[in-house]
């Protein structure tokens, strides 16, 4: 959060301060810069360290600034977001002063810089990071543990786990489910059918056998979605959980902090807030390591990619069509077809990189060998993005914003150093991303009237 408030330089003459500030912002690789976080009641004496003076913001000094905290960040009004409490206001990015030194590039200056703040402060956390020290000065420890439901609540819609040669200790989702004593549906192909016999647990799931070895196609997991649509169509139910078979927990953020949430309400509070709109495509809930701890979120994404945990329409004829990617090429086609997108923040599923353990995807789409091994599936896979995006933009099946590109859509990422071939998307650079809005049903205020009376409360317990 670097800005021209909290910016500040150290160890240049004076004079040249202005011309250094020039420099900086075209080069900032020339230097090192202090990342510092500081609580309210040790900017006085942070201020007293000897050579600090630009910190007290004179001339050529800043003042240190925090996130902006006024509540408009987490979007819960824009949204009429209500369905379980979500704030973010109390953490520690939120309260705490962050401050930005910028320091001569050598290893002399980090030294200096270090031993003055550790020499002032008892409590000081350093860590170097390549051309960036950060500098923890607040004792923060976050409370760990469990939200409980204290009230039970009905989920709507059947959930359904694709799995595929996953009756072992990978098979996560079902794993997950059956421990918080949530119904669930096993989609399981014929020829594996005994192993999950003798290992699902018939408490709380049921198992379906596909009519056919789906996976023969080769067409990845597209054929046992579409499959699973089907089924759920035939059962008239208007949408239906999909959940992939390596989800290890779901977690809930409040407070800048992700803890375990068990119970119905992790997909309850999903279809409530769902149910009150008339065009919504699909939603889910978002991936646990996208979201950073320690900051505020805002409630729901919109309009952007729904994976792994998804809640999805039955009846608007649209399908999985694709082998590869295929999560993020339906989440485009909602939105190219005038529906809204959802991705909540206040609860987040956690798993294991795709392709990262034995079973599904891994053998078959990801060609991954051994476990270290990332297998040339990413790159075929990249590719076949790329392929798919060319052909649909030709079509105009996608429509992007003026001035926007198919490289500003989809480009390698260089961020994901597990992985050579990753693709970055840029929902943003569609057209209709920020043009589809949600549509309250004419009755909306009648839906939240009757879900206020059922208001789910949570106990915490720590661990």
């Amino acid at each position: 959060m670097e800005n021209n408030k909290n910016r500040w330089f150290y160890g240049f003459q004076e004079n040249l301060l202005e011309e250094i500030e020039k420099d900086y912002k075209k080069n900032k690789n020339n230097y090192y810069r202090c990342l510092i976080r500081i609580p309210d009641d040790l900017l006085k004496p942070f201020s007293e360290i000897e050579g600090f003076d630009n910190f007290n913001c004179n001339e050529y000094g800043y003042k240190v600034a925090k996130k902006n905290n006024d509540g408009s960040r987490n979007k819960v009004k824009d949204y009429d977001f209500d369905i379980i409490e979500y704030d973010n206001s109390k953490a520690r990015e939120m309260v705490i002063n962050h401050s930005v030194l910028v320091i001569k590039k050598d290893q002399e200056a980090k030294v200096e810089i270090s031993k003055k703040i550790t020499d002032t402060f008892k409590h000081c956390d350093i860590k170097n990071k390549g051309n960036s020290l950060t500098i923890q000065l607040a004792e923060y420890k976050e409370k760990r543990g469990v939200f409980k439901q204290l009230e039970n609540s009905n989920i709507k819609y059947p959930i359904c786990i694709l799995s595929y040669k996953r009756a072992n200790k990978y098979g996560f989702s079902h794993l997950t489910l059956s421990k918080n004593c949530i119904n669930h549906y096993l989609f399981i192909e014929p020829e594996q059918e005994e192993e999950y016999r003798k290992w699902y647990n018939p408490k709380y799931c049921e198992l379906i056998v596909a009519d056919e070895n789906l996976s023969k196609r080769n067409m990845g997991s597209t054929s046992m979605r579409n499959y699973i649509l089907k089924w759920a169509r035939s059962k008239n139910y208007s949408r239906t959980w999909m959940l992939d078979d390596n989800i290890k927990d779901y977690r809930r953020y409040w407070q800048g902090v992700k803890n375990e949430i068990n119970g119905n309400e992790i997909f309850a509070s999903i279809e409530r807030y769902v149910d009150r709109y008339n065009n919504v495509g699909a939603a889910s809930h978002n991936f646990a390591p996208f979201i950073c701890e320690n900051d505020d979120r805002p409630c729901i994404v919109k309009n952007g990619k729904c994976y792994s945990s998804m809640l999805l329409p039955t009846k608007k004829g649209i399908k999985f069509r694709y082998k590869h990617q295929e999560d993020n090429l339906i989440s485009m086609e909602f939105i190219e077809k005038g529906f809204t997108n959802l991705c909540f923040n206040h609860i987040l599923y956690n798993k294991d990189t795709s392709g990262t353990n034995k079973g599904g995807n891994r053998e078959a789409i990801y060609n991954c060998k051994n476990k270290k091994s990332d297998g040339d599936g990413y790159k075929e896979r990249y590719e076949y993005f790329e392929a798919i995006l060319k052909v649909l933009y030709f079509e105009k099946k996608i429509t992007l914003k003026e001035g926007r590109t198919l490289e500003d859509l989809m480009s390698r990422s260089t961020t994901m150093k597990s992985k050579e071939y990753h693709a970055k998307v840029d929902y943003k650079a569609l057209l209709k991303n920020e043009i589809n809005d949600i549509v309250k049903k004419d009755n909306y205020n009648e839906i939240v009237k009757e879900q206020e009376k059922n208001k789910i409360s949570f106990e915490f317990v720590e661990n």
